[in-house]
Protein backbone atom coordinates (compact mmCIF):
# COMPACT_ATOMS: atom_id res chain seq x y z
CA UNK A 1 0.00 0.00 0.00
CA UNK A 2 1.25 3.48 -0.86
CA UNK A 3 0.13 6.21 1.61
CA UNK A 4 -3.15 4.42 2.47
CA UNK A 5 -5.67 6.06 4.85
CA UNK A 6 -6.23 2.82 6.78
CA UNK A 7 -7.55 4.77 9.77
CA UNK A 8 -9.00 7.67 7.80
CA UNK A 9 -7.91 11.14 6.72
CA UNK A 10 -8.47 14.44 8.48
CA UNK A 11 -9.38 15.98 5.11
CA UNK A 12 -12.39 13.73 4.51
CA UNK A 13 -14.78 15.92 6.51
CA UNK A 14 -14.36 18.77 4.01
CA UNK A 15 -16.82 17.18 1.60
CA UNK A 16 -16.41 15.98 -1.96
CA UNK A 17 -16.71 19.41 -3.56
CA UNK A 18 -13.89 21.01 -1.58
CA UNK A 19 -11.69 17.91 -1.70
CA UNK A 20 -11.91 17.76 -5.48
CA UNK A 21 -10.37 21.24 -5.54
CA UNK A 22 -7.37 20.17 -3.43
CA UNK A 23 -4.53 19.24 -5.75
CA UNK A 24 -3.00 17.09 -3.00
CA UNK A 25 -5.95 14.73 -2.84
CA UNK A 26 -7.52 13.12 -5.93
CA UNK A 27 -5.88 15.28 -8.59
CA UNK A 28 -9.15 17.04 -9.35
CA UNK A 29 -11.36 13.95 -9.30
CA UNK A 30 -14.42 14.37 -7.08
CA UNK A 31 -14.73 11.41 -4.67
CA UNK A 32 -18.12 9.94 -3.84
CA UNK A 33 -19.83 10.53 -0.51
CA UNK A 34 -19.63 6.83 0.32
CA UNK A 35 -15.85 6.91 0.03
CA UNK A 36 -15.65 9.99 2.25
CA UNK A 37 -17.88 8.35 4.89
CA UNK A 38 -15.34 5.55 5.15
CA UNK A 39 -12.39 7.94 5.19
CA UNK A 40 -13.68 10.34 7.84
CA UNK A 41 -11.76 9.85 11.08
CA UNK A 42 -13.57 7.53 13.49
CA UNK A 43 -16.05 6.19 10.91
CA UNK A 44 -18.03 3.07 11.76
CA UNK A 45 -16.92 1.44 8.51
CA UNK A 46 -13.19 1.91 9.14
CA UNK A 47 -13.71 0.84 12.72
CA UNK A 48 -15.32 -2.48 11.72
CA UNK A 49 -12.59 -3.16 9.17
CA UNK A 50 -9.77 -2.50 11.63
CA UNK A 51 -11.50 -4.48 14.36
CA UNK A 52 -11.63 -7.46 12.00
CA UNK A 53 -7.91 -7.04 11.29
CA UNK A 54 -7.19 -7.80 14.96
CA UNK A 55 -8.40 -11.37 14.41
CA UNK A 56 -6.39 -11.96 11.26
CA UNK A 57 -3.67 -14.56 11.85
CA UNK A 58 -0.09 -13.38 11.96
CA UNK A 59 1.86 -14.25 8.79
CA UNK A 60 3.45 -17.68 8.88
CA UNK A 61 4.11 -20.53 6.49
CA UNK A 62 0.41 -21.45 6.45
CA UNK A 63 -0.72 -17.83 5.92
CA UNK A 64 1.42 -16.43 3.10
CA UNK A 65 -0.47 -13.13 2.99
CA UNK A 66 1.94 -10.23 3.67
CA UNK A 67 1.27 -6.52 4.10
CA UNK A 68 3.68 -3.74 3.19
CA UNK A 69 2.76 -0.13 3.90
CA UNK A 70 4.89 2.71 2.51
CA UNK A 71 4.12 6.33 3.37
CA UNK A 72 5.93 9.66 3.50
CA UNK A 73 5.92 12.66 5.80
CA UNK A 74 7.06 15.33 3.36
CA UNK A 75 4.87 18.29 2.48
CA UNK A 76 5.05 19.48 -1.12
CA UNK A 77 4.68 23.24 -0.88
CA UNK A 78 3.30 23.34 -4.42
CA UNK A 79 0.25 21.41 -3.23
CA UNK A 80 -0.29 23.32 0.01
CA UNK A 81 -3.77 24.78 0.39
CA UNK A 82 -3.54 28.06 2.28
CA UNK A 83 -7.17 27.70 3.36
CA UNK A 84 -6.64 24.31 4.99
CA UNK A 85 -3.81 23.63 7.40
CA UNK A 86 -4.28 19.84 7.15
CA UNK A 87 -2.36 19.92 3.86
CA UNK A 88 0.77 20.90 5.83
CA UNK A 89 0.15 18.88 8.99
CA UNK A 90 3.25 17.57 10.76
CA UNK A 91 3.62 13.81 10.65
CA UNK A 92 1.67 13.51 7.41
CA UNK A 93 2.25 13.63 3.68
CA UNK A 94 -0.25 16.44 3.21
CA UNK A 95 -3.26 14.11 3.08
CA UNK A 96 -2.64 11.00 5.19
CA UNK A 97 -0.94 10.85 8.59
CA UNK A 98 1.71 8.22 9.24
CA UNK A 99 -0.36 7.21 12.26
CA UNK A 100 -3.31 6.59 9.96
CA UNK A 101 -1.39 4.84 7.20
CA UNK A 102 0.20 2.17 9.39
CA UNK A 103 -1.87 -1.00 9.78
CA UNK A 104 -0.38 -1.56 13.24
CA UNK A 105 -2.89 -0.50 15.86
CA UNK A 106 -4.02 -1.26 19.40
CA UNK A 107 -7.44 -1.75 20.93
CA UNK A 108 -8.65 -1.56 24.51
CA UNK A 109 -12.13 -1.83 26.03
CA UNK A 110 -12.96 0.03 29.24
CA UNK A 111 -16.03 -0.17 31.48
CA UNK A 112 -17.13 2.10 34.32
CA UNK A 113 -16.70 0.45 37.72
CA UNK A 114 -17.84 1.04 41.31
CA UNK A 115 -14.51 2.53 42.45
CA UNK A 116 -14.49 6.31 42.90
CA UNK A 117 -11.66 8.84 42.81
CA UNK A 118 -11.62 12.61 43.37
CA UNK A 119 -11.37 14.67 40.19
CA UNK A 120 -8.45 17.07 39.89
CA UNK A 121 -9.50 20.49 38.63
CA UNK A 122 -13.20 19.75 39.12
CA UNK A 123 -15.70 19.28 41.93
CA UNK A 124 -16.79 15.81 42.94
CA UNK A 125 -15.74 12.28 42.18
CA UNK A 126 -15.46 10.09 39.10
CA UNK A 127 -15.91 6.35 38.73
CA UNK A 128 -12.85 4.57 37.42
CA UNK A 129 -12.82 3.00 33.98
CA UNK A 130 -11.37 -0.50 34.17
CA UNK A 131 -10.18 -2.73 31.35
CA UNK A 132 -12.51 -5.60 30.50
CA UNK A 133 -9.72 -7.59 28.88
CA UNK A 134 -6.13 -7.44 27.71
CA UNK A 135 -4.81 -4.80 25.36
CA UNK A 136 -5.20 -6.20 21.84
CA UNK A 137 -2.54 -5.74 19.17
CA UNK A 138 -2.98 -6.08 15.43
CA UNK A 139 -0.70 -8.42 13.49
CA UNK A 140 2.64 -6.68 13.11
CA UNK A 141 3.19 -5.52 9.55
CA UNK A 142 6.02 -4.08 7.52
CA UNK A 143 5.80 -0.28 7.60
CA UNK A 144 8.32 2.13 6.08
CA UNK A 145 8.53 5.91 6.19
CA UNK A 146 9.73 6.85 2.72
CA UNK A 147 12.19 9.73 2.50
CA UNK A 148 11.14 12.84 0.57
CA UNK A 149 7.71 11.44 -0.33
CA UNK A 150 4.50 13.46 -0.36
CA UNK A 151 1.02 12.14 -1.04
CA UNK A 152 0.78 13.30 -4.62
CA UNK A 153 2.39 15.45 -7.28
CA UNK A 154 4.85 14.82 -10.06
CA UNK A 155 7.84 15.98 -8.01
CA UNK A 156 7.48 14.19 -4.67
CA UNK A 157 4.28 12.15 -4.94
CA UNK A 158 4.83 8.63 -3.61
CA UNK A 159 2.93 7.15 -6.57
CA UNK A 160 3.09 9.81 -9.25
CA UNK A 161 6.68 11.04 -9.14
CA UNK A 162 8.70 7.84 -9.90
CA UNK A 163 9.47 7.35 -13.58
CA UNK A 164 11.65 4.89 -15.53
CA UNK A 165 14.31 7.59 -15.71
CA UNK A 166 14.48 8.45 -12.00
CA UNK A 167 13.53 5.09 -10.45
CA UNK A 168 17.05 4.55 -9.15
CA UNK A 169 16.84 7.73 -7.09
CA UNK A 170 13.39 7.01 -5.64
CA UNK A 171 13.54 5.08 -2.31
CA UNK A 172 9.95 3.96 -2.74
CA UNK A 173 10.87 1.97 -5.86
CA UNK A 174 13.66 0.09 -4.07
CA UNK A 175 11.32 -0.65 -1.15
CA UNK A 176 8.61 -2.02 -3.46
CA UNK A 177 11.11 -4.26 -5.24
CA UNK A 178 12.38 -5.53 -1.89
CA UNK A 179 8.85 -6.35 -0.77
CA UNK A 180 7.92 -8.12 -3.99
CA UNK A 181 11.08 -10.24 -3.98
CA UNK A 182 10.78 -11.33 -0.36
CA UNK A 183 9.16 -14.69 -0.92
CA UNK A 184 6.98 -16.65 1.51
CA UNK A 185 9.50 -17.07 4.33
CA UNK A 186 8.00 -15.88 7.65
CA UNK A 187 11.52 -15.25 8.97
CA UNK A 188 12.40 -13.02 6.01
CA UNK A 189 9.20 -11.01 6.53
CA UNK A 190 9.89 -10.60 10.25
CA UNK A 191 13.46 -9.54 9.50
CA UNK A 192 12.31 -6.91 7.00
CA UNK A 193 9.60 -5.65 9.36
CA UNK A 194 12.20 -5.16 12.09
CA UNK A 195 14.66 -3.53 9.70
CA UNK A 196 12.08 -1.05 8.44
CA UNK A 197 11.06 -0.22 12.03
CA UNK A 198 14.71 0.50 12.86
CA UNK A 199 15.03 2.66 9.77
CA UNK A 200 11.91 4.61 10.78
CA UNK A 201 13.28 5.17 14.27
CA UNK A 202 16.61 6.39 12.92
CA UNK A 203 14.88 8.71 10.46
CA UNK A 204 12.81 10.34 13.21
CA UNK A 205 15.70 10.61 15.70
CA UNK A 206 19.07 12.35 15.79
CA UNK A 207 19.93 16.03 15.74
CA UNK A 208 17.28 16.74 13.11
CA UNK A 209 14.67 14.79 15.08
CA UNK A 210 11.17 14.81 13.67
CA UNK A 211 8.20 14.97 15.99
CA UNK A 212 6.30 11.70 16.27
CA UNK A 213 2.55 11.47 16.61
CA UNK A 214 -0.23 8.99 17.27
CA UNK A 215 -4.00 8.86 16.98
CA UNK A 216 -6.39 8.07 19.82
CA UNK A 217 -9.88 7.10 18.61
CA UNK A 218 -12.35 6.99 21.51
CA UNK A 219 -15.91 5.69 21.19
CA UNK A 220 -18.40 6.17 24.04
CA UNK A 221 -21.57 4.13 24.68
CA UNK A 222 -23.61 3.15 27.72
CA UNK A 223 -24.19 -0.26 29.25
CA UNK A 224 -27.49 -0.56 27.36
CA UNK A 225 -25.64 -0.33 24.06
CA UNK A 226 -26.81 3.20 23.30
CA UNK A 227 -24.39 5.68 21.77
CA UNK A 228 -23.42 8.56 24.07
CA UNK A 229 -23.10 11.60 21.85
CA UNK A 230 -23.03 14.51 24.31
CA UNK A 231 -19.82 14.33 26.32
CA UNK A 232 -16.53 16.05 27.08
CA UNK A 233 -13.33 14.03 26.90
CA UNK A 234 -10.51 15.61 28.90
CA UNK A 235 -6.94 14.31 28.76
CA UNK A 236 -5.16 13.96 32.11
CA UNK A 237 -1.53 13.69 33.17
CA UNK A 238 0.77 13.74 36.20
CA UNK A 239 0.49 12.04 39.56
CA UNK A 240 -2.77 13.91 40.28
CA UNK A 241 -4.23 13.25 36.84
CA UNK A 242 -4.48 16.95 36.23
CA UNK A 243 -5.93 18.41 32.98
CA UNK A 244 -3.30 21.16 33.23
CA UNK A 245 -0.28 18.83 33.50
CA UNK A 246 0.36 18.28 29.80
CA UNK A 247 2.78 20.62 28.01
CA UNK A 248 1.41 23.14 25.57
CA UNK A 249 0.98 21.93 22.02
CA UNK A 250 0.65 18.22 22.74
CA UNK A 251 -2.82 18.15 21.14
CA UNK A 252 -2.39 18.72 17.43
CA UNK A 253 -5.97 18.12 16.35
CA UNK A 254 -9.27 16.56 17.36
CA UNK A 255 -12.31 15.64 15.29
CA UNK A 256 -15.75 14.31 16.15
CA UNK A 257 -17.15 12.03 13.47
CA UNK A 258 -20.20 13.72 11.97
CA UNK A 259 -22.19 10.53 11.39
CA UNK A 260 -21.04 8.81 14.56
CA UNK A 261 -20.75 11.65 17.09
CA UNK A 262 -20.05 9.14 19.87
CA UNK A 263 -16.53 8.87 18.38
CA UNK A 264 -13.77 11.43 18.73
CA UNK A 265 -10.26 11.22 17.24
CA UNK A 266 -7.30 12.93 18.91
CA UNK A 267 -4.03 13.54 17.08
CA UNK A 268 -1.33 13.83 19.75
CA UNK A 269 2.39 14.44 20.03
CA UNK A 270 3.82 11.09 21.17
CA UNK A 271 7.06 12.47 22.55
CA UNK A 272 5.25 15.15 24.55
CA UNK A 273 2.96 12.55 26.13
CA UNK A 274 5.87 10.23 26.97
CA UNK A 275 8.46 12.93 27.71
CA UNK A 276 8.79 12.18 31.41
CA UNK A 277 9.47 8.67 32.55
CA UNK A 278 7.11 7.85 35.36
CA UNK A 279 4.63 10.42 34.11
CA UNK A 280 1.06 9.20 34.25
CA UNK A 281 -1.56 9.40 31.56
CA UNK A 282 -5.34 9.18 31.55
CA UNK A 283 -8.56 10.83 30.48
CA UNK A 284 -11.92 11.85 31.90
CA UNK A 285 -15.33 11.46 30.29
CA UNK A 286 -18.07 13.82 31.44
CA UNK A 287 -21.28 12.77 29.70
CA UNK A 288 -24.67 14.45 29.71
CA UNK A 289 -27.28 14.37 31.06
CA UNK A 290 -25.43 14.43 34.40
CA UNK A 291 -28.56 14.86 36.53
CA UNK A 292 -32.19 13.83 36.50
CA UNK A 293 -33.97 10.48 36.45
CA UNK A 294 -31.56 8.92 33.94
CA UNK A 295 -28.03 10.28 33.99
CA UNK A 296 -24.31 9.58 33.67
CA UNK A 297 -21.59 9.97 36.26
CA UNK A 298 -18.10 11.22 35.37
CA UNK A 299 -15.59 8.49 34.52
CA UNK A 300 -11.80 8.44 34.53
CA UNK A 301 -9.22 6.13 33.07
CA UNK A 302 -5.90 6.15 34.92
CA UNK A 303 -2.91 4.34 33.52
CA UNK A 304 -1.22 4.13 36.92
CA UNK A 305 2.45 3.24 37.00
CA UNK A 306 2.37 1.58 33.58
CA UNK A 307 4.39 3.52 30.99
CA UNK A 308 2.21 5.21 28.36
CA UNK A 309 4.14 3.52 25.57
CA UNK A 310 2.66 0.18 26.61
CA UNK A 311 -0.64 1.39 25.19
CA UNK A 312 0.59 4.03 22.77
CA UNK A 313 3.15 3.88 19.97
CA UNK A 314 4.48 6.49 17.55
CA UNK A 315 3.06 6.48 14.03
CA UNK A 316 0.11 4.33 15.09
CA UNK A 317 -3.52 4.41 16.18
CA UNK A 318 -5.07 3.26 19.44
CA UNK A 319 -8.83 2.51 19.59
CA UNK A 320 -10.54 2.90 22.96
CA UNK A 321 -14.08 1.65 23.61
CA UNK A 322 -15.64 3.29 26.68
CA UNK A 323 -18.79 1.88 28.28
CA UNK A 324 -20.50 4.14 30.82
CA UNK A 325 -23.22 3.21 33.25
CA UNK A 326 -26.62 4.71 32.64
CA UNK A 327 -27.80 5.55 36.13
CA UNK A 328 -31.58 5.21 36.37
CA UNK A 329 -33.21 6.61 39.51
CA UNK A 330 -35.74 4.51 41.45
CA UNK A 331 -38.31 7.28 41.09
CA UNK A 332 -38.24 7.04 37.30
CA UNK A 333 -41.25 4.66 37.49
CA UNK A 334 -43.48 4.00 40.50
CA UNK A 335 -46.89 2.56 41.34
CA UNK A 336 -49.45 3.89 43.83
CA UNK A 337 -52.64 2.21 45.05
CA UNK A 338 -55.45 2.80 42.60
CA UNK A 339 -57.76 3.55 45.53
CA UNK A 340 -55.76 6.69 46.30
CA UNK A 341 -57.06 8.37 43.17
CA UNK A 342 -55.07 10.42 40.64
CA UNK A 343 -51.74 11.82 41.80
CA UNK A 344 -49.78 14.72 40.35
CA UNK A 345 -46.26 13.44 39.59
CA UNK A 346 -44.92 16.63 38.03
CA UNK A 347 -43.16 17.72 41.21
CA UNK A 348 -41.55 14.33 41.80
CA UNK A 349 -37.75 14.57 42.15
CA UNK A 350 -35.08 11.85 41.83
CA UNK A 351 -34.28 10.36 45.22
CA UNK A 352 -30.67 9.57 44.38
CA UNK A 353 -31.01 5.79 44.63
CA UNK A 354 -30.30 4.02 41.34
CA UNK A 355 -32.20 1.01 40.09
CA UNK A 356 -29.99 -2.08 40.69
Amino acid sequence: MLAPPNHGSALALLGSGRISRLRSWFQGVEPGDGVLRWLELGSDEARLLNRAWLDYPAPDAAVPFRTFVLSGETIDSKLYDYLNSYTAEAGSDGVVRLASASLDHRWIELRQSDAKVPMCGATGEARLLESTGPLRLSPRGAFLIVADAAHSGSTKGILESPTPDNAGQKPVVAAILTALSLGASPRAYTTLTTAWASENEARQAGSGRKRRFFQLIVRVADDRGTAVTDFDLILLAGTRYDPEAFPRGFVIDKQVNRRSPQTITFYLDFDAVCAKRGARFGFRVVARPSSGFARHEPAEFRLGDEPPDRYLAPNSTCYVDVTLRRVVDRQTARFDPATAGPRDFRTQQPEGTPVP
